[in-house]
């Protein structure tokens, strides 16, 4: 029975060890995701700025405040 216990846990452990694994792999592509539309938001908004588009510019600001706010929903979940 011992050595039944020993491979339910040693299974059990290489599971928790994969689900982490990708969770984790997960977690990295979003980030990278909302950084490099924050990047393409903040862009957009100084090219607005610099042909005096002030209402494109005011949009892709507030774009770019949420994607810099989903930083902090996926660091706190």
């Amino acid at each position: 029975m011992e050595g039944l216990a020993r491979q339910i846990e040693d299974v059990d452990k290489a599971n928790k060890q994969k689900i982490e694994d990708k969770l984790k792999a997960i977690s990295e592509n979003y980030r990278q995701r909302v950084s490099e539309r924050l990047a393409i938001e903040m862009t957009s908004a100084e090219e607005c700025r610099k042909i005096g588009d002030q209402k494109g510019e005011r949009h892709h600001l507030v774009l770019a405040e949420i994607y810099r706010s989903l930083f902090s929903v996926q660091t706190t979940t």
